[in-house]
C-alpha cells in the first residue's frame, strides 16, 4: 500500500507540473500557472519524504492536499455555474487527491 501511495503522489505532483506548464505556457492564468506548480512540487517532495519513512511526508502531503483543494474551490467559485464548462487543472485533480486525504487521515490515527 505505501509503494502505490508513493507512486500515486509522485504521478499526481508530475501531472501537477505538466498542467501548470500549460497554463504558463498559454498566458492563461499566470498565478494559477505558478501556484499550481507550486502545489505540484509539495507532492513530489511529499512522495520523497514518505518514501523515506519521514513524519514530514505526511505532512507535506496534507499541505499540498489543502493547497490544492483550496485552489480548486477558488476556482469553482471564480468560475460560478459555468464552472463545468471550463475546467482548470486544479479543478480537474481535486477527485484523484482523494486517496491522499484518506491516507492522511490513516496516518495520522496511528
Amino acid at each position: 500500500m505505501k509503494g502505490v501511495m508513493i507512486v500515486y503522489t509522485a504521478l499526481l505532483g508530475l501531472s501537477g507540473i505538466i498542467m501548470g506548464a500549460g497554463e504558463l505556457s498559454g498566458f492563461k492564468e499566470i498565478f494559477g500557472g505558478i501556484s499550481f506548480l507550486i502545489i505540484s512540487l509539495f507532492y513530489l517532495k511529499s512522495s520523497h519524504l514518505y518514501w523515506n519513512e519521514s513524519p514530514d511526508g505526511i505532512a507535506m502531503m496534507a499541505i499540498s492536499t489543502l493547497l490544492l483543494w483550496m485552489l480548486g474551490v477558488n476556482d469553482l467559485i471564480g468560475l460560478g455555474v459555468g464552472a463545468l464548462d471550463d475546467l482548470t487543472p486544479p479543478i480537474i485533480l481535486l477527485p484523484f487527491s482523494l486517496p491522499s486525504i484518506a491516507l492522511i487521515l490513516k496516518e495520522v490515527q496511528r
